[in-house]
């Protein structure tokens, strides 16, 4: 399951449980597109810390190529990662490496706290 909220104006907070597939993840975008200005948005936390990713490699290309093929939707804006485990780490380096290669220059940075996370994006 996805959740999304906001923290001040210009920021989305992410949450991120259970098992989470490439469509839950396309569909949360869709939604935070349609249902706020997000346009005006400046930075993202994806908190992924209760997250298990259930795609695969195919899965994670789908998941990048709709990303890219919608890059205006992550223009100018900064994202903070947090994570946990191992396998969400490696899921954020994964997903940094792929959009800073296609999606350039874009500000994508992991922590372990949320202030942290806080902290960058405020004053990113």
């Amino acid at each position: 399951m996805i959740t999304y909220n906001f923290f001040g104006e210009d920021f989305i907070i992410e949450e991120y449980s259970g098992n989470v597939n490439e469509q839950e993840f396309a569909l949360l975008k869709r939604d935070e597109i349609d249902q706020t200005d997000y346009g005006k948005i400046q930075g993202i936390v994806m908190d992924l810390r209760k997250a298990k990713f259930k795609f695969g490699k195919q899965g994670f290309e789908r998941l990048m190529a709709f990303l890219i093929k919608n890059k205006d939707i992550l223009r100018n804006k900064s994202i903070a990662i947090l994570t946990k485990t191992m396998e969400q780490l490696n899921f954020g380096y994964l997903f940094m490496d792929h959009l800073g290669e296609h999606l350039s220059p874009i500000k994508i940075e992991h922590f372990s706290t949320k202030k942290e996370a806080f902290r960058w994006l405020t004053t990113n």
